[in-house]
């Protein structure tokens, strides 16, 4: 078998990827755009780039992340930084520049409310094994990895006319829509994205207003600023928070560009390190726990280390909260995405013991548009209850409230306890038809309608592109039999029905047709470009925290310690939750019993006194 290749093959009714991760350690994996190389792994700064606050020089001694990303690869200083163009594995597929491409006959793609209806139906199909903690946790770590810049987002796309407006693409509902068209709505806003600062090159492409790197942006934010700005400088290394009777909150505030914060709680919206922070109270939860982590660290490292000073304690207690976020995301949660194939395959396991990983300085750690506007939008998991207080999910959008009123430690015991809904094309109604509901509204927003847009909007190849680019040329469908091999006929013919052609089959409405791969919540597409991201954001961060032989590398007791996370300890430490299963991805078992927190191991902050300064 070639070195690097993708063989997909069919076993026993399930769709097997064989692959070899080698592919991407220094090998240009990415498209190459005409006249352009930004996307290039192994390439330098792109010179058809329009440059601004490029760093005049990096500090290879300064052992701490910047906030903005900047100087993390230090011959490329803005390799993974916030403001960056995405990536792409394919050419982007717009009509001209930047317009919406049509389907191969001319006409008009089909309608992305026509296609929610028609495919994206409500149903209740839990999966067997994994927890809604899941399907939240992946939430924040999206969140923590990109966030699209837009064009406008103060535009009204609804009002007459907008269909002119480049910042509007809005997403129209015929007059005899099902769930609308009772409330008269026959629109809902879709504004575009802003257009990266390229030079010389053929198409539209999109900005990332986070960092590419997971770092607990949703934290500690993206620039200088506004990450100063959450902290309480009082010598004890903390951010700012609420302290109330219900236990540590974050602080209050709107941000300007938040969108998620009702009127009528005004005053009781969250402000943290990521825009959309109050958009449901399980997210807002998440967030809250990994401040109340980040203080309870710098609180202990004060304690060892009183000699400290503001500075330190701050950084310390950032760097350790950034690799449990990172521990936990590759031990605990992509095990259960991805299955145990590609994690071996693409070397993503955390390894027991000392022993640490290398980091690729010609691996650029990017995100990928493929990635962040379709494969890791697991928006069908999304369960309709939450497993407390007797709500369901809609319940939740744009409800600070909640959290005020002291239910924060339910909601995250709730979602440990009922299980995530399958990756398929059944949607619940909280999705398709009350994101972000107003507690006092009647209907919300449609997500896979919006999914749908966002993915044409940014050009994303159609689905066949990506099967071929993750089999590298071995499988080429030319028709929708050819999917055959890949999903059910009953989701093939799904796809006829709605799409002239099968090069016309919108990427993300794609992926969530395929056979899952064993062990796995995904098909093998969607598991192909998960896993190539996150072997990017592990091999090209030269901050993450298995990495050995770097400034900021830990030492070889503090890795080993390090890699005992579980995001049960965050709940036992940062909660009055006193039993829980050890790994809350998964739904309580005989193998996954619920235990005491004294029996979940903790990690051994003492390796952290620093005996030659005291």
């Amino acid at each position: 078998m070639k070195k690097g290749i993708y063989i997909y093959f069919l076993v026993s009714g399930w769709l097997i990827i064989k692959c070899t991760a080698d592919v991407l350690a220094g090998k240009d994996e990415y498209y190459q755009a005409p006249h352009s190389t930004y996307s290039i792994d192994t390439t330098p700064e792109d010179p058809n780039r329009c440059t601004d606050n490029v760093p005049s020089r990096c500090d290879p001694t300064y052992p701490y992340r910047t906030f903005d990303g900047t100087c993390n690869n230090l011959d490329h200083p803005r390799w993974g930084s916030a403001n960056e163009c995405y990536l792409r594995f394919q050419k982007a597929f717009y009509e001209g520049y930047g317009e919406v491409r049509k389907s191969m006959r001319g006409n008009s793609l089909p309608e992305p409310r026509q296609l929610t209806l028609n495919i994206f139906t409500d149903a209740h199909r839990p999966t067997p094994k994994t927890s809604f903690m899941l399907t939240i946790f992946g939430q924040g770590v999206a969140h923590d990895l990109g966030d699209v810049v837009l064009l406008n987002a103060n535009v009204d796309c609804c009002a007459s006319g907008s269909e002119n407006n480049p910042a509007c693409l809005p997403i129209l509902f015929r007059p005899n829509d099902p769930d609308f068209s009772r409330y008269n709505v026959t629109c809902i806003q879709f504004h575009t994205s802003k257009n990266c600062n390229l030079c010389n090159t053929a198409n539209r492409e999109q900005i990332s207003d986070v960092t590419s790197v997971l770092d607990a942006s949703i934290v500690y934010d993206c620039s200088n600023e506004r990450s100063n700005n959450m902290r309480a400088y009082d010598g004890t290394g903390k951010l700012i928070s609420n302290q109330t009777n219900e236990g540590e909150l974050l602080p209050n505030g709107k941000d300007p560009g938040d969108g998620f914060c009702p009127k009528a709680q005004e005053s009781m919206c969250f402000l943290a390190g990521d825009r959309r922070v109050n958009q449901h109270a399980t997210l807002t939860s998440l967030q809250t726990l990994l401040l109340r982590e980040h203080n309870r660290l710098a609180t202990s490292l004060k304690q060892m280390n009183p000699h400290w000073d503001e500075e330190r304690l701050f950084q310390e207690a950032r760097r350790i909260n950034i690799a449990q976020l990172q521990c936990i995301t590759y031990k605990e949660y992509l095990p259960y995405v991805l299955g145990p194939n590609l994690m071996e395959q693409f070397n993503l396991n955390i390894r027991d013991g000392p022993d640490g990983t290398l980091y690729n300085p010609n691996t650029r750690p990017g995100i990928v548009n493929e990635f962040s506007t379709a494969a890791f939008r697991l928006h069908s998991m999304v369960a309709s209850k939450v497993g407390a207080l007797g709500l369901h999910f809609e319940d939740l959008y744009l409800n600070p409230k909640l959290i005020w009123e002291g239910h924060m430690d339910k909601l995250m015991k709730g979602v440990c306890q009922v299980p995530s809904e399958k990756f398929d094309h059944w949607y619940t109604k909280g999705v398709t038809v009350e994101l972000t509901k107003q507690p006092d509204s009647s209907y919300g927003s449609d997500l896979s309608s919006t999914d749908i847009q966002r993915g044409r909007d940014a050009g994303l190849a159609p689905y066949i592109y990506l099967v071929r680019f993750c089999s590298e040329n071995q499988i080429k469908i030319m028709t929708f039999d050819d999917l055959s091999s890949m999903m059910s006929a009953e989701n093939i013919e799904l796809l006829k029905q709605n799409y002239d052609s099968v090069e016309d089959v919108d990427l993300w409405v794609g992926l969530h047709m395929e056979y899952h791969l064993p062990g796995a919540e995904v098909g093998p597409t969607t598991a192909c470009i998960i896993a190539k991201q996150f072997y990017l954001i592990k091999f090209g961060d030269r901050f993450y925290f298995e990495h050995i032989g770097q400034v900021p590398s830990f030492t070889p007791v503090q890795r080993n310690t390090l890699k005992q996370c579980s995001f049960s300890r965050l709940l036992c430490d940062n909660t009055n939750i006193t039993q829980t299963q050890k790994n809350v991805m998964l739904l309580p078992s005989a193998e996954n019993p619920e235990v005491s927190c004294n029996e979940i191991p903790k990690i051994d902050l003492s390796l952290w006194k620093d005996w030659e300064s005291s």
